[in-house]
């Protein structure tokens, strides 16, 4: 101890195996306190002869939680959760949502929402150089009559947890896209399907094309039919 009226340094109950870093008290098996007041960080770690590779693990007088890499050139934040409001910024101090990234975010996996996603722009890998097998799609037109459409309104009361809006929807209905084209349908581990609807574009632009050769072959017979 640095005197009677301060803490241990570093204090360890062996009894339950747990640390403490300036409390006598600790809650879990390494708890780290700094005093009021104090302008050090929480928890520093890095490599002394390399100051850039040094991060530091702080929570300030709000609450506010933050981890920064403290390179003298170009200091960032790399995390940081608002303890006010429980937003979580990567690579931002003032997040705006739940999660705000500033940055790539690159997923392998699914991403799902209940909501709106806003975006400038969607792309999918579509580069001939990843494909194989490739063939035309056939009778598309056909197959866009089979198509419905529909108006619809969301169980909101029967799924809470996926905070559907209440307001009136249009769209399809999964189950019968998928007996036309399976490969837009993806259903969940728990049996729920969606569909990307992004993937029907191809189909439609297919199915205009086909439209579009009947409306020239019409457009013959006619002026044959005329010069008759």
């Amino acid at each position: 101890a640095n005197s009677s009226a301060n803490p241990p340094l570093i204090y360890g109950d062996f009894s339950t195996g747990k640390f403490g870093i300036g409390t006598t008290t600790p809650d879990g098996f390494l708890h780290v306190l700094t005093p009021n007041g104090s302008a050090f960080p929480q928890l520093q770690i890095g490599n002394g002869n390399q100051p850039t590779r040094e991060w530091i693990f702080n929570v300030d007088g709000s609450g506010n939680l933050s981890l920064k890499n403290e390179n003298a050139g170009a200091p960032f934040t790399a995390m940081y959760w608002n303890n006010n409001t429980g937003n979580v910024g990567i690579g931002t101090v003032l997040p705006s949502e739940k999660l705000e990234v500033c940055g790539n975010v690159k997923v392998f996996g699914n991403i799902a929402a209940s909501g709106t996603i806003l975006t400038q722009a969607i792309t999918c890998s579509s580069d001939i150089r990843y494909k194989k097998d490739i063939t035309p799609l056939p009778s598309a037109l056909t197959n866009v009559m089979l198509i419905k459409g529909v108006n619809y309104f969301w169980k909101t009361s029967e799924f809470p947890e996926k905070k559907f809006t209440d307001t009136k929807q249009i769209g399809f209905i999964a189950q019968d896209i998928e007996k036309i084209y399976p490969e837009v349908v993806f259903t969940d581990k728990d049996g729920y399907k969606s569909v990307d609807y992004s993937r029907l574009t191809p189909v439609l632009v297919e199915a205009i094309k086909e439209q579009q050769k009947m409306i020239e072959e019409m457009k013959k017979e006619i002026e044959m039919l005329k010069k008759k």
